[in-house]
């Protein structure tokens, strides 16, 4: 579960004798870093976020059941399943606006059996936090590709809006691995959240 990876951070903290840290979360870790910095907000300075959510409803939930099956079995497997064929042409459907785009990039990560990644797609079913967003008062930055085929960008704009002390970057043209394909963009972000804890106005 997200809270169980939440759990993982802790103990890496404990290791290696950190009092206090900067989080940084992307996807799946974004979920990661929201769940445990609400927990753990003595010992965060700031959050960065990146193409992630803070709510995953009924239908990124079972999208989420869905894809941990698909990544169980591997991308051609499973879609020789008619059900699941079906099951996923619909939720991605109602998801993402890029259908029938999204379903290559899903091949291209999905096509080998990944008994890891089919845990961390199941991990993300039911996650939300969103009741308890306005509780993280931290200096924060989220940002979100306006093209993201696997978060949908509103998910990114709400977020930033429910964080009460946030600075909402939008990223134009980009796709979900802000840290790699926009990699300038997203250092020179955290690297500015961390100077601005460091050297408040």
């Amino acid at each position: 579960t997200i809270e169980t990876l939440a759990e993982d951070v802790e103990a890496v903290r404990l290791a290696v004798g950190f009092e206090t840290f900067h989080l940084v979360g992307h996807s799946l870790g974004g979920m990661v870093a929201l769940s445990y910095a609400l927990d753990h907000l003595d010992r965060i300075l700031s959050v960065c976020l990146a193409s992630t959510t803070c709510h995953n409803g009924r239908r990124a939930s079972a999208l989420g059941y869905l894809l941990s099956r698909v990544s169980e079995l591997g991308f051609d497997a499973a879609m020789d399943d008619p059900q699941i064929q079906s099951a996923l042409e619909m939720l991605t459907g109602s998801v993402a606006k890029y259908v029938p785009t999204i379903l290559e990039p899903l091949r291209k990560v999905t096509q080998e059996p990944d008994r890891a990644r089919a845990l961390a797609w199941k991990s993300t079913a039911g996650f939300s936090v969103r009741h308890r967003t306005s509780e993280l008062c931290r200096p924060t930055v989220v940002m979100h590709g306006a093209s993201d085929m696997l978060m949908p960008y509103a998910a990114g704009i709400r977020l930033g809006e429910a964080l009460p002390d946030c600075r909402w970057i939008p990223v134009e043209g980009a796709g979900h691995n802000l840290p790699v394909r926009r990699a300038e963009i997203f250092n020179e972000a955290l690297l500015s959240l961390i100077q601005e804890v460091r050297c408040p106005a």
